[in-house]
């Protein structure tokens, strides 16, 4: 979808957004399932409009309306993906899900979106469907991108292993990095020359474009050329690339990462995105990770998962070799090396594996400064070429536009057209020059009555203008206004052409449901209810409550709405006999009221998060806090009872009252140590670290810790 649209339609009326949803169990029970399973309350599988109305302010959590319009359209593309999966249709149920994806990939730039509780399970959910899809499917489309080609090689790489895997068949020489063909390299040599072989002939067509680039700044920097091939394996060479785990560009980083090499952005561009900042980046990550490692095959690994990973790989393994130490790494990561091992090996001599590809021309281009937020539709004209010319050079612009208050920007424009560039944009009215409106601040007026006015968030107003919602606004500054006055036609066109098919996409869905192993029950909604607790309640996802529902974002469910949930046959008898298990919200609510008090320093109940060890079970660890597996599972949003060594688990403690224990929550001060306050509390030091999960003994200043003890304070 044209980004340009992002900007436009934030003068669409908007929705609201589903709050925080978590769940705890208390005292109280739900309101029943109806039963019998076999003949429901309501027999229908798409809810009647009549019970679903908007979301009210406090259940949207502030969150900008607009999220809303692109989840919404993101969760359409999800039904068809998997309406088009039931009947079989492998390329539209792939092209479906990648639609969904890139909705929220575009999405992911607006601020703050990270905290929405909403748009992080469609994300999950959305990913945890594609991924499932993969697996049981013998190839992949053409345009299927990298994330889900990743995703099925390591797939197919998961195989029991054989000790000739690991014997070097080949080693090709001349190189600083290690190429070693070997059973696990062979095995990507021959997918990517077999069935993702339309994959590996694009990626060599896109080298012609970054590879010269990539030469010049590897040499610069002093790190082996070979590794430009790792490139392919990260992006597929794409610069705007946004992956399942949120890395950005044609090096794949992560934001953290991305500002540690001076990678920076906000709602307008994305330096992450621009492939000559980027590959500078990557090539200084990659030399510091084989700093550290004095290896390149674990600075390759560290650079997939991150240096912690591999740390610990190499401490269980007891060997720095990456072949011996593999299998303590996440899957991917496994997987990673053998991966750019065996692109590196083609793109050194593709002709070797048959390939004959013809590389694009390199990337060449001019830079001129622009003082205005300018379309790039006026600034191409200026150059004399075309939108998709100017987007193409000037990938790490987001909204199609130059930003906003950002004197000197570098924008790329074909090579010997910045003396004509120069010269038309001279020419060009101030009007058409800015595309945006703009707002003079008036006296009594706040960021919060301005966003208002516009239908826009706070968020988004104070991050397009550079100023924090903390400070205080003056009478007479002009303020950006993102907003445009072009036609919203194409977006509501896709909103009309997808509406058209959604019930029947959901009741295939359904069908499809039923005739599994999934039983149909129906639930009540009471009054407070919302999604996110319903969902917890029956250990489903609220996505799945959406579709099931089909309940549109922005949208909630009336108390006393009968709506349907997919259960196993299993679950569906536990909850006729017991209810669900209860909400993590109410338990919240316990805290937070509990250290509203005054009167005392005493709590009756805390969160403390547990750090697996290994041999532990769901079920040990239940038993130790005197909680349910199926609390522990609520709270942090499993769907199975797998936990693996180092993974921290969030438990909800609630003391038991039948003993004269009194909890404090007691706050670090200067010069405070574990001993002291152990000392201070007639507790050991032990207790204290047990109680508060501690690993070490370093405390910071104003630390709330927990101690149990027979003292009142």
């Amino acid at each position: 979808m044209n980004r340009y649209f992002i900007i436009i339609f934030l003068v669409v009326s908007f929705f609201g957004c589903t709050g925080k949803e978590t769940t705890k169990p208390t005292p109280s029970q739900p309101e029943k399932v109806i039963l019998p399973i076999s003949a429901t309350a309501n027999d229908s599988s798409i809810i009647n409009d009549s019970i679903l109305v908007d979301l009210k302010n406090g259940e949207n959590n502030g969150s900008d309306p607009y999220i809303n319009q692109s989840l919404e359209q993101a969760r359409k593309h999800y039904i068809s993906a998997m309406a088009a999966e039931t009947t079989g249709d492998s390329t539209r149920c792939a092209d479906e899900f990648e639609s969904a994806i890139n909705i929220l990939n575009e999405l992911s730039y607006y601020p703050s979106i990270e905290k929405n509780k909403e748009f992080n399970d469609l994300s999950l959910s959305i990913i945890e469907d594609y991924e499932t899809y993969i697996a049981n499917i013998d190839s992949l489309g053409e345009e299927t991108s990298i994330f889900a080609l990743r995703e099925k090689l390591n797939q197919l790489l998961e195989t029991p292993e054989t000790p000739d895997q690991y014997t070097p068949r080949e080693v090709i020489p001349g190189l600083k990095v290690p190429l070693v063909i070997n059973g696990f390299v062979a095995m990507n040599i021959d997918y990517f020359s077999g069935k993702g072989r339309h994959h590996m002939e694009r990626w060599l067509r896109r080298s012609g474009r970054y590879f010269p680039m990539m030469k010049r700044i590897f040499t610069e920097e002093k790190v082996p050329e070979e590794l430009i091939y790792l490139s392919m394996i990260e992006s597929g060479l794409n610069p705007v690339a946004r992956s399942w785990a949120k890395a950005v560009g044609i090096w794949q980083f992560i934001k953290g990462t991305g500002k540690l090499y001076g990678l920076d952005g906000n709602w307008w561009y994305d330096h992450r995105r621009d492939p000559e900042k980027a590959t500078r980046a990557a090539a200084q990550h990659l030399r510091d990770l084989n700093d550290e490692f004095n290896d390149w095959h674990l600075a390759l690994a560290a650079y997939n998962s991150g240096a912690g990973n591999v740390k610990r790989a190499v401490r269980k393994s007891g060997t720095n070799v990456f072949w011996f130490l593999r299998k303590h790494l996440p899957r991917e990561t496994r997987n990673y090396v053998p991966q750019y091992i065996a692109a590196a090996v083609i793109g050194l001599n593709p002709e070797k594996y048959g390939f004959n590809v013809e590389p694009d021309s390199s990337l060449v281009y001019e830079v001129v400064k622009v003082n205005e937020c300018v379309n790039l539709s006026v600034l191409a004209e200026c150059a004399g070429t075309d939108l998709e010319t100017m987007k193409g050079l000037n990938t790490e612009l987001i909204q199609n536009c130059t930003p906003p208050g950002y004197r000197g920007y570098k924008l790329k424009v074909p090579a010997g057209s910045s003396g004509m560039f120069l010269e038309n944009y001279a020419q060009v009215p101030a009007e058409k020059k800015r595309d945006w409106a703009t707002h003079t601040i008036k006296r009594g007026e706040t960021i919060g009555s301005i966003a208002k006015k516009y239908g826009l968030s706070k968020s988004l107003l104070a991050e397009t203008n550079n100023i924090s919602l903390k400070k205080k606004i003056y009478p007479g500054v002009s303020l950006v206004i993102p907003v445009s006055g072009k036609t919203i036609a194409a977006r509501i066109q896709a909103d009309t052409e997808i509406s058209g098919k959604k019930n029947r996409q959901v009741k295939i869905r359904t069908a499809n449901l039923e005739s599994s192993n999934k039983t149909k029950i129906s639930y009540k909604v009471k009054k407070g209810d919302t999604l996110g607790e319903v969902a917890a309640n029956f250990d489903v996802r609220v996505t799945d409550l959406r579709i099931w529902n089909d309940i549109p974002y922005g949208k909630y469910i009336k108390a006393g709405a009968i709506i349907n949930i997919y259960v196993s046959k299993e679950k569906a008898v536990m909850f006729a006999q017991d209810g669900p298990s209860l909400k993590k919200t109410e338990a919240v609510a316990l805290q937070k009221a509990d250290r509203g008090k005054k009167t005392t320093s005493k709590i009756k109940s805390h969160w403390v998060v547990h750090t697996v060890k290994s041999g532990e079970t769901l079920g040990k660890i239940a038993n130790k806090y005197g909680v349910t597996i199926r609390d522990i599972k609520n709270w942090n949003g499993f769907r199975n009872d797998v936990i693996k060594p180092d993974q921290e688990l969030e438990i909800y403690i609630i003391p038991d009252t039948k003993t004269s224990k009194n909890i404090i929550e007691y706050k670090v001060k200067k010069g405070d140590t574990l001993y002291a306050i152990a000392v201070k509390y007639n507790v050991s030091v032990d207790k204290l670290k047990q109680w508060n999960n501690f690993k070490g003994s370093k405390l910071s200043i104003g630390q709330l810790i927990i101690i149990y003890t027979d003292r009142e304070t």
